[in-house]
């Protein structure tokens, strides 16, 4: 018999560091910079939902979605959770499609501030690692506290279909309609707009 003499091996291992998660990037949602910080914003319309005195109707308009990214791309574990501080809205985040999904299911008093928070899931023990997003919801319902925003000519042109709601002007509007319809002129009649019209734009 043949013995072979014993044979040494060298295994050289490469250990990282894990990385933790450090910015989410989000997409198809408004971004305001104030004061060097980024403030997040989801606005809906509520003449685009079909409310019927219960509930809103139209489930397409009243669902959004935002994109995100996660970085560094090396994380360790780049799974996100979302939480709405309001029943009155519903989330949920698909990590494999890297989607948030925002829903209004019914109406929200206009002095409730509905906040959804967006944070990274620590893949120990599933907890809040520290990082966190917050993103406001907003229905324009024409209410003094939520007038409907006005930031092109189209949305000026929409004040004949409610002569009595409140509104804002929230960007500067250059007309280039070339038969511009008169606020108030309806089927050829002249009907009396009841409501206000700001031009003091507060992005609360």
């Amino acid at each position: 018999a043949t013995i072979d003499s014993p044979k040494s091996e060298s295994v050289r291992f490469i250990v990282y560091k894990a990385q933790k998660v450090e910015n989410i990037v989000f997409q198809n949602v408004k971004t305001n910079v104030i004061n060097g910080m980024k403030d997040f914003e989801l606005v809906f319309d509520e003449r685009d939902l079909g409310w019927n005195g219960s509930t809103y109707t139209n489930t397409q308009n009243s669902t959004r979605e935002i994109s995100f990214d996660v970085y560094p791309s090396d994380a360790l574990y780049k799974d996100l959770a979302a939480v709405s501080n309001n029943s009155a809205v519903e989330v949920k985040v698909n990590n494999i499609t890297k989607v948030i999904t925002v829903t209004v299911k019914t109406r929200i008093s206009g002095t409730e501030d509905v906040i959804v928070t967006v944070y990274p899931l620590d893949s120990v023990n599933g907890a809040d690692i520290g990082l966190y997003y917050e993103i406001k919801v907003r229905v324009l319902d024409g209410t003094l506290e939520n007038p409907f925003e006005i930031e092109n000519q189209d949305d000026l042109l929409r004040i004949n279909s409610q002569l009595e709601a409140n509104y804002v002007l929230a960007s500067n509007i250059t007309i280039t309609m070339p038969n511009w319809t008169p606020i108030g002129f309806i089927d050829g009649k002249v009907t009396q707009f009841n409501g206000t019209l700001s031009g003091k734009y507060d992005n609360k």
